[in-house]
């Protein structure tokens, strides 16, 4: 599985690839939950830790508010990530972990492109030939 399929797959479709605020606040809200699960958190510890309320934090994880900029930087402190970890679709894939880094994400995402583009290529042929065949 790629680390972005779902941006890859906008682009490749050629849907819109801007990501709309309720595909920002879905991939905020499940890169949160993963972080807090994975270090063991629960929403209660989380919210103690950034000093906001437990409704806050479940709130966020349910899409329902967005947060400031100082909330999303304690959250990053807390959650041991850097700020950009929190809007990068690949904690989704456990490839995102302490000390992972910009390079590496962009390394990750030339060879999920490369790989990418291979089979739309290969599947857009294919097509090309069913079809030149069926005339």
């Amino acid at each position: 599985m790629i680390v972005n399929t779902y941006f890859y797959h906008r682009i490749l479709r050629n849907e819109d690839s801007i990501i709309d605020a309720e595909d920002a606040k879905a991939l905020l809200a499940h890169n949160i939950k993963t972080a807090r699960k994975k270090m063991g958190l629960s929403q209660e510890k989380l919210a103690e830790l950034i000093d906001v309320s437990t409704q806050t934090i479940n709130d966020i994880e349910r899409r329902r508010s967005w947060i400031s900029d100082k909330t999303a930087v304690r959250l990053a402190g807390a959650l041991e990530l850097e700020l950009f970890q929190l809007f990068t679709p690949v904690l989704e894939q456990g490839k995102m972990d302490k000390g992972f880094s910009l390079e590496q994400l962009v390394v990750n995402l030339k060879q999920d492109l490369k790989s990418d583009i291979s089979a739309y290529i290969d599947a857009r042929f294919n097509k090309f030939l069913n079809l030149r065949e069926s005339i």
